[in-house]
């Protein structure tokens, strides 16, 4: 997406929750189970925005308001407690994100919750340690997502594609290049399969297994995957998107 796409749908995505913010402090009182689902939604707007200082104090005042007013087992907590500890892995405090993170996994294990959901909730908490240098820790999660969605959706979804893509990102940070490669070879090829051959997805795909393969002194292949990905970011961006100017870099 262009940079004045997102621009664009960031302040559409802003008034409808500011305006969703105004009636349900109206309807329901400016402390309620409404109102703090509108602040946790408008904090995860503002972590997009990269606005973090603002996204922090909105999910908290949205996780404490959720905590006022509905039982340990709700699905509306756990959903702010993810909230609170994504944009808090993205502010740099992991261990207070992972604990955060944690507990949703732990609300979101009990009976009844979507598998796809509490997939996600693990998936962020992968993230948050592979960001910490937890390698270990993020390679079994990663692991432990890849099965879940095997399970939930087609062998050609593009989370899976994400899933072998994130745990490719671990096995190159560990030195295991080879492994890399496979794993990126997969994700590149659900990626062709569900985006096709000219999708800014399918380039991103050919950039991480150029990266595998650089590490492993393929340097040939390398370049090829890297003119792939350029032609296709030239061909949705244009010549002079920074996404082109980092692929020729590279």
């Amino acid at each position: 997406m262009h940079n004045d796409q997102k621009l664009g749908r960031f302040e559409e995505a802003d008034a409808l929750l500011h305006s969703a913010l105004d009636q349900h402090k109206s309807l329901f009182g400016a402390d309620s189970l409404e109102v703090a689902e509108s602040l946790t939604a408008l904090g995860l707007l503002r972590s997009d925005q990269a606005r973090l200082e603002e996204a922090e104090q909105l999910v908290r005042g949205g996780l404490a308001m959720t905590g006022r007013h509905v039982p340990s087992h709700h699905p509306a907590l756990a959903k702010a407690t993810l909230a609170f500890g994504k944009v808090e892995a993205q502010r740099g405090f992991y261990d207070r994100a992972i604990d955060a993170l944690n507990e949703a996994v732990r609300l979101e294990s009990a009976p009844g919750v979507a598998p796809a959901d509490l997939a996600a909730s693990i998936s962020t908490l992968a993230d948050a340690h592979y960001s910490a240098g937890h390698y270990d820790a993020c390679r079994s999660l990663y692991t432990r997502v890849l099965e879940m969605h095997r399970q939930i959706y087609d062998p050609r979804h593009p989370l899976i594609a994400d899933d072998l893509g994130s745990l490719a990102a671990v096995q190159r940070d560990l030195g295991y290049y080879s492994e890399a490669e496979q794993l990126d070879g997969q994700a590149l090829e659900i990626a062709q399969s569900y985006y096709g051959h000219n999708h800014p997805q399918t380039a991103g795909r050919l950039t991480a297994l150029a990266e595998s393969l650089t590490y492993q002194k393929k340097y040939d292949e390398a370049v090829a995957a890297l003119e792939q990905a350029l032609a296709i970011q030239q061909s949705v961006y244009g010549p002079v998107h920074p996404s082109v100017a980092e692929t020729s870099t590279n």
